[in-house]
Protein backbone atom coordinates (compact mmCIF):
# COMPACT_ATOMS: atom_id res chain seq x y z
CA UNK A 1 0.00 0.00 0.00
CA UNK A 2 1.07 3.58 -0.55
CA UNK A 3 2.31 5.67 2.35
CA UNK A 4 0.13 8.81 2.67
CA UNK A 5 3.04 10.66 4.29
CA UNK A 6 5.25 11.84 1.45
CA UNK A 7 7.29 14.56 3.14
CA UNK A 8 8.31 16.06 6.47
CA UNK A 9 4.73 17.16 7.28
CA UNK A 10 1.30 15.67 6.74
CA UNK A 11 -1.18 17.78 4.79
CA UNK A 12 -4.91 17.05 4.79
CA UNK A 13 -7.43 19.08 2.77
CA UNK A 14 -11.12 18.81 3.58
CA UNK A 15 -12.87 19.73 0.34
CA UNK A 16 -16.46 19.14 -0.61
CA UNK A 17 -18.57 18.84 -3.70
CA UNK A 18 -18.90 22.48 -4.72
CA UNK A 19 -21.94 21.95 -6.95
CA UNK A 20 -23.77 19.87 -4.34
CA UNK A 21 -23.31 22.34 -1.52
CA UNK A 22 -23.98 25.40 -3.66
CA UNK A 23 -27.40 23.92 -4.46
CA UNK A 24 -28.06 24.09 -0.71
CA UNK A 25 -26.45 27.42 0.16
CA UNK A 26 -24.42 30.31 -1.13
CA UNK A 27 -23.77 31.75 2.32
CA UNK A 28 -21.13 30.13 4.50
CA UNK A 29 -22.45 30.84 7.99
CA UNK A 30 -23.51 27.35 9.10
CA UNK A 31 -23.03 23.66 8.47
CA UNK A 32 -25.51 22.38 5.88
CA UNK A 33 -24.16 18.86 5.30
CA UNK A 34 -23.52 16.53 8.24
CA UNK A 35 -20.01 15.18 7.77
CA UNK A 36 -19.66 13.79 11.32
CA UNK A 37 -18.91 10.25 10.17
CA UNK A 38 -16.32 11.38 7.62
CA UNK A 39 -14.79 13.78 10.12
CA UNK A 40 -14.39 10.97 12.68
CA UNK A 41 -12.52 8.93 10.05
CA UNK A 42 -10.41 11.96 9.17
CA UNK A 43 -9.55 12.42 12.86
CA UNK A 44 -8.22 8.85 12.93
CA UNK A 45 -6.09 9.52 9.84
CA UNK A 46 -4.75 12.75 11.34
CA UNK A 47 -4.04 11.00 14.64
CA UNK A 48 -2.09 8.28 12.84
CA UNK A 49 -0.11 10.73 10.71
CA UNK A 50 0.65 12.93 13.72
CA UNK A 51 2.53 10.03 15.36
CA UNK A 52 5.05 10.34 12.54
CA UNK A 53 5.09 14.03 11.59
CA UNK A 54 3.38 17.37 12.25
CA UNK A 55 0.05 17.58 10.40
CA UNK A 56 -1.65 20.60 8.81
CA UNK A 57 -5.39 20.36 8.09
CA UNK A 58 -7.16 22.82 5.80
CA UNK A 59 -10.98 22.89 5.74
CA UNK A 60 -12.91 24.49 2.89
CA UNK A 61 -16.43 25.90 3.31
CA UNK A 62 -17.58 23.51 0.58
CA UNK A 63 -16.80 20.53 2.83
CA UNK A 64 -19.82 21.01 5.12
CA UNK A 65 -20.90 24.64 4.74
CA UNK A 66 -18.90 26.46 7.43
CA UNK A 67 -15.18 25.77 7.73
CA UNK A 68 -14.75 27.26 11.25
CA UNK A 69 -17.33 24.80 12.60
CA UNK A 70 -15.67 21.94 10.73
CA UNK A 71 -12.32 22.85 12.31
CA UNK A 72 -13.88 23.10 15.79
CA UNK A 73 -15.48 19.67 15.38
CA UNK A 74 -12.20 18.13 14.22
CA UNK A 75 -10.31 19.77 17.10
CA UNK A 76 -12.87 18.29 19.50
CA UNK A 77 -12.47 14.80 18.02
CA UNK A 78 -8.69 15.16 18.39
CA UNK A 79 -9.06 16.66 21.90
CA UNK A 80 -7.10 19.73 20.86
CA UNK A 81 -8.17 22.79 22.89
CA UNK A 82 -9.38 25.95 21.19
CA UNK A 83 -6.56 28.46 20.74
CA UNK A 84 -6.58 31.64 22.76
CA UNK A 85 -5.62 34.97 21.22
CA UNK A 86 -2.17 36.10 22.30
CA UNK A 87 -2.00 38.64 25.10
CA UNK A 88 -0.05 41.70 24.04
CA UNK A 89 1.61 43.64 26.81
CA UNK A 90 0.63 47.30 26.82
CA UNK A 91 3.66 49.48 26.30
CA UNK A 92 1.97 52.87 26.15
CA UNK A 93 -1.36 54.36 27.08
CA UNK A 94 -2.42 54.22 23.39
CA UNK A 95 -1.71 50.52 22.63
Amino acid sequence: SLDPLTGPIGYVRLLGDREEIERLTMTWERVVIDRSEDLAKTAEVVRGLSRRAPVVVIANNHYAGHSPTTVRELRGLLTIPEPSPPVRPRTTLFD
